[in-house]
């Protein structure tokens, strides 16, 4: 039986949730009519942050159409960049612009966070 060699392409959004486990920070995939996004809690709690909560929200945004994109696509298919809202309950404000969806882009938009994110003092 032969081997297959297709390989199942990586989302944005898993590749951003990896690098972000690198840091030891959880983001939680939230969607509503056909677009996906990340949510990560403000906090450090890594739960999934409720309703009116503060909260970081991650997603591709496409410069070209002015729409945002599903994080559930292939990476590679993405010619948009990441951006990162941080939410308060009330308001919502742009607080990163990144580079495109590609693996360098994703690493930066995922340092970004982690930076963002407080937590407790390593010891």
């Amino acid at each position: 039986m032969p081997v297959s060699t297709t390989a199942t392409a990586q989302t944005a959004g898993l590749a951003l949730s990896e690098a972000l486990a690198e840091y030891g920070v959880t983001a939680h995939r939230d969607g509503d009519a056909g677009d996906s996004w990340l949510l990560v809690n403000t906090d450090a709690s890594n739960t999934h942050p409720g309703v009116g909560m503060p909260q970081l929200v991650a997603f591709v945004y496409d410069f070209l159409s002015g729409d945002s994109l599903s994080v559930d696509a292939p990476a590679e298919h993405y010619a948009g960049r990441w951006r990162v809202s941080y939410s308060s309950g009330t308001r919502e404000d742009v607080v990163f612009y990144g580079k495109a969806s590609g693996p360098a882009g994703t690493a930066e938009c995922a340092a970004f966070i982690a930076d963002r994110v407080s937590g407790p003092v390593a010891a």
